[in-house]
């Protein structure tokens, strides 16, 4: 019987075929993928940050923060009210003073992070839940709701932290309003890798293990 290209048929212990498996054991372990909505507290302290303080009001927001890592596309304006962010002075809006609504709005990253979030909100008086979407090589590989705090009469301010854990990274985030009336705004977005960890004692141990049985059988035979 076999399983690709390594014989896993019933027999005495060969050294080849325990070296592949202790390969393609540690190939495939990294790759499986996880995802889960986090809070703010779990970023480091060393991500990334767009606050948007340097954007005008109605500023259209593309390109300006590419030697950070990331562009946006679809609409999002620098806050066209004029309002304080709990986060700062300026925010990022789909909407602008004679622009419409825009939905979703798409933020594409060049360092695929494992870690993105932000602070969201939604237009007073009307019941608002943002949606993110991550994608990675184009495919859909997270996506979370959240319902931000209304707290701006007639704009809205940033109130309600969202953000989420990919492992493996994403390249894009859409960001859009499925209910309500339509408008939302975003602030601090904030991103990061996370460094690889060391191996575990216990992985190294087992690795170990399986190498030295190896040794061992190849003696015997």
């Amino acid at each position: 019987m076999s399983w690709g290209a390594i014989d896993v048929s019933v027999g005495k212990p060969d050294s080849k075929r325990l070296w592949a498996a202790v390969c393609c054991w540690m190939l495939v372990l990294p790759s499986v993928a996880t995802a889960s909505g986090i809070d703010f507290d779990a970023f480091s302290g060393n991500e990334t940050v767009i606050d948007f303080e340097d954007i005008a009001p109605n500023e259209l927001i593309t390109d300006q923060y590419a030697a950070e890592g990331v562009r946006f596309a679809g609409g999002l304006f620098g806050d066209a009210f004029g309002f304080t962010s709990i986060q700062g002075n300026q925010e990022g809006a789909n909407f602008a003073s004679g622009e419409p609504i825009q939905n979703p709005i798409s933020i594409s990253f060049l360092s695929s992070p494992e870690l993105v979030g932000m602070w969201v909100g939604g237009q007073q008086n009307s019941v608002d839940t943002i949606r993110l979407e991550a994608f990675r090589d184009g495919m859909l590989v997270d996506a979370i709701h959240v319902v931000p705090d209304t707290v701006a009469p007639g704009g809205t301010i940033p109130s309600r932290f969202a953000g989420l854990f990919v492992m493996g990274g994403i390249d894009v985030l859409e960001v859009s309003r499925i209910t309500g009336n339509g408008s939302f705004s975003i602030d601090d977005l904030r991103f990061e890798t996370p460094p690889i960890p060391e191996p575990s004692a216990a992985l190294i141990f087992a690795v170990g293990a399986l190498l030295s049985r190896a040794s061992i059988a190849r003696r015997r035979h």
